[in-house]
């Protein structure tokens, strides 16, 4: 089963999530090819975060919150990858099947994106 460490440069004293970047420590001895920023432009926090495939899934937030303007980059291999926020209502948003292979991309989540997820 794949292992994902965060490492994260603090910006200030406090514990801010702003900058955390994911690496996925698996042991296959391959490097990753793609990652995935998610960056939360809405007014809620983010509390969980699940990155998922075939082989793994992982919540990458451990408790801290994605606050407002703060953005998490993970660092992964090349597959299809389902990727779940969860907000402080509770309300979930999803893209499933996600293509990231060799590829950088961007997911930025508005309050639009989090009140689609809470019914």
């Amino acid at each position: 089963m794949k292992k994902l460490t965060l490492v994260c440069a603090l910006v200030f004293t406090s514990a801010l999530a702003s900058g955390c970047i994911i690496v996925d420590d698996d042991d296959d001895g391959g490097g990753e090819d793609s990652s995935l920023t998610i960056v939360n432009e809405s007014d809620l926090v983010i509390e969980e975060i699940f990155v998922e495939n075939d082989l793994f899934s992982d919540e990458l937030l451990g408790g801290t919150g994605l606050f407002p303007d703060e953005e998490i980059t993970v660092l992964l291999d090349c597959d299809f990858y389902d990727v779940t926020v969860v907000d402080e209502d509770g309300c979930e948003t999803a893209i499933l099947d996600f293509d990231l292979c060799f590829d950088d991309a961007t997911w930025f989540i508005g309050n639009a994106d989090l009140d689609a997820g809470c019914f």
